[in-house]
């Protein structure tokens, strides 16, 4: 009961009077948002980016007349010996770099890669003889 009328005397001073106003708004406040809802307002914001860099966006087109080509070609030959077998490649190699000169190509511009020339074997019966066949 003391307690009761210190609180009575609190509430009757200026300062009291200020925190029993600001309980009761506060009350009513909370009371309002839990029941009522939010207050509708909005709030609008721009944020912009400093930049260094820019984008530019292109087309092009360019024609140009080729003016090479490469091609490669194979050549096997079989014969019984080495000479026939060489023999036989200079002919065919050698009308063939004729008909690509006649084309306009120059000598200079065609080259052989690769020459290889090795005899060629029949392994019989599990690897244990070799058979000459021919020169490749």
């Amino acid at each position: 009961m003391k307690e009761l009328k210190k609180l009575q005397k609190f509430f009757k001073t200026d300062y009291g009077k200020f925190i029993g106003f600001t309980l009761i708004i506060l009350t009513i406040l909370s009371l309002y948002f839990r029941f009522v809802g939010s207050i509708p307002f909005s709030v609008s914001q721009t944020t912009t980016e400093k930049k260094t860099t820019f984008d530019v966006n292109g087309e092009g087109k360019v024609t140009a007349i080729p003016n090479i080509a490469e091609i490669n070609l194979g050549l096997q030959i079989n014969k019984a010996t080495v000479e026939a077998a060489q023999k036989e490649a200079n002919e065919k190699i050698n009308n063939i770099t004729a008909e690509l000169k006649k084309l306009g190509l120059e000598g200079k511009d065609i080259k052989t890669i690769n020459y290889s020339l090795y005899p060629e074997y029949d392994y019989a019966l599990l690897f244990v003889f070799q058979i000459y066949l021919n020169f490749r």
